[in-house]
């Protein structure tokens, strides 16, 4: 017989070619699937490489977008605590705010890295995630999807835009708009049920022409919606917007439109990034533990990885609104 390759072995021991690896890589396997890979290595007179003794120790991140500031803090957060733990980080974005349907990132077959954090938004996280090694460890970070068996970090995103429409009520305003983005994320369905809510309960109107939905989180695309809400005969008093971007976007339209925020309109964002405190006027906004997220979904990986008992499957950090100027 010629040189026995990881197909032969695969044939021979009946798993696929990717469990032969992982096994080898010493991954998270079954004991069936490793002793019928050793047994078959073993007829076919196979020595088996050490290749945990060189190979790097690797997490992979699945981002949406990085060109999206939010996720800045949240990566460092991840890499920062990787680091700490000896491991390295592969980031890879998806660019699938209109759905997933790419193959996913080559490094996450064959037992290349030890785990994965995805950042995808909940409508496409079964179907990323139905191309990934089922045996990987997964966490999913921000957004995710209760009924995927991985554990998730995030805030509660309903609480949030809830206590904003809230916090905005209280200051007099009675004509609350939303500016929102996609609803293939789970962030932006819950702040809009939030967001409606609290309109409900406060007793004021819920109109259709004071709901945007945009397809990204773009300053231009904010920037033309937010003219088009602030140019209505009945114009909101108050915008609630998704994003801080979007928040940005608001105040230079109704700079455009020779309206002063505060005075005339109020605006709230979300994140806080350091955009929010940069911006003329600076931004009220709601603060997410962005860092922290990062830091505990990275934490949460490696518990998954050296097998460590999982505490909870839900993990979510506080966020708290941050007064400034344009409210």
């Amino acid at each position: 017989m010629g040189k026995v390759t990881i197909r032969d072995i695969s044939d021979e021991a009946g798993v696929s070619i990717a469990t032969v690896s992982r096994v080898f890589h010493k991954k998270n396997v079954s004991q069936d699937a490793v002793s019928r890979v050793h047994d078959a290595a073993k007829r076919l007179g196979y020595s088996i490489p050490d290749y945990t003794a060189s190979r790097p120790r690797l997490i992979a991140v699945i981002v949406p977008r990085l060109s999206n500031p939010f996720y800045n803090d949240i990566l460092d957060g991840i890499q920062d605590t990787a680091v700490r733990n000896s491991y390295n980080v592969i980031i890879s974005q998806s660019k699938s705010e209109m759905g997933f349907s790419a193959a996913p990132p080559p490094f996450l077959a064959g037992g290349i890295v030890d785990g994965l954090i995805t950042l995808e938004h909940s409508d496409n996280l079964k179907s990323l995630l139905a191309m990934v090694d089922p045996e990987l460890s997964i966490v999913q970070c921000c957004e995710y999807d209760e009924n995927l068996p991985y554990p998730y970090v995030s805030i509660d995103n309903y609480k949030a835009a809830y206590n904003a429409v809230t916090y905005l009520e209280s200051t007099g305003r009675k004509r609350i708009a939303l500016l929102n983005s996609t609803t293939h994320s789970l962030y932006g369905k819950k702040r809009e049920e939030g967001y409606a809510d609290a309109v409900r309960d406060l007793g004021l109107p819920l109109e259709r022409d004071l709901v945007y939905h945009l397809n990204t989180i773009d300053l231009t695309v904010g920037y033309s919606a937010a003219l088009s809400l602030l140019s209505q005969d009945n114009r909101p008093d108050a915008i609630f917007t998704v994003s801080d971007i979007y928040a940005v976007a608001v105040t230079r339209a109704a700079r455009k439109l020779e309206l002063s925020v505060p005075q005339d309109v109020a605006v709230v964002g979300f994140d806080n990034i350091e955009m929010a405190a940069m911006n003329e006027p600076p931004l009220t906004t709601i603060h997410q533990p962005r860092y922290e997220i990062g830091a505990v979904a990275c934490n949460t990986l490696l518990g998954m990885i050296k097998k460590r008992p999982q505490m909870s499957k839900e993990l979510l950090l506080e966020s708290e609104i941050v007064v400034r100027s344009s409210t």
